[in-house]
């Protein structure tokens, strides 16, 4: 199976957070407003948006409008990151601030600040959706599963497999709370 390794924790090893699943092979960790959020690995800004201030302050309402109008909301009010690795893999990192840090084309070392925490488009608290993809050879993307190194956030030194941890988001219906080093559901 092919899947993104290696990555680090995209914030600060200090900040509690929860963190539960989101779609095919992705991850919501919600976090305060204003958490710096990290490159989880090196690459190029392939694509951002930073100008939104919208977000979804009733659930019930957004339940009365159709799902193109919902995607269209989405893509409009979603502040993001997106991430080339130059391995064929991409990062996308939504629903931050308006806080402008990087710029398309830009290189990112993994664990550079590359924005913070907000509350932008298809969300009703503070958080970020991580997620991995690739591009087919017909154009379209196809979601790719994530192994994180343990949250230290150091590199292995030694010659041995490094130590990773696989956050399996299937079935949909658990949740995790990550604390520290260890990942409970």
């Amino acid at each position: 199976m092919l899947y993104i390794a290696d990555l680090i924790f995209p914030f600060p090893r200090n900040v509690d957070y929860k963190g539960r699943p989101s779609g095919t092979n992705a991850i919501d960790f919600i976090l305060p407003s204003g958490t710096p959020i990290l490159a989880a690995k090196s690459g190029i800004v392939y694509l951002t948006k930073h100008d939104s201030d919208a977000y979804i302050k009733d659930m019930a309402e957004m339940e009365k409008i159709s799902e193109t109008e919902l995607m269209e909301f989405s893509e409009r009010c979603t502040n993001f990151v997106c991430i080339d690795h130059e391995d064929g893999t991409f990062a996308q990192y939504l629903h931050l601030d308006q806080q402008a840090v990087v710029q398309v084309g830009q290189k990112v070392e993994e664990s550079e600040i590359i924005g913070y925490c907000g509350i932008s488009g298809f969300t009703k608290e503070p958080q970020l959706h991580l997620s991995a993809f690739m591009f087919l050879e017909n154009g379209k993307t196809t979601s790719i599963p994530m192994k994180f190194r343990k949250p230290n956030h150091e590199k292995q030194t030694t010659e041995t497999e490094p130590k990773i941890l696989l956050l399996n988001l299937f079935p949909r219906s658990e949740m995790y709370a990550v604390r520290g080093n260890s990942l409970r559901r």
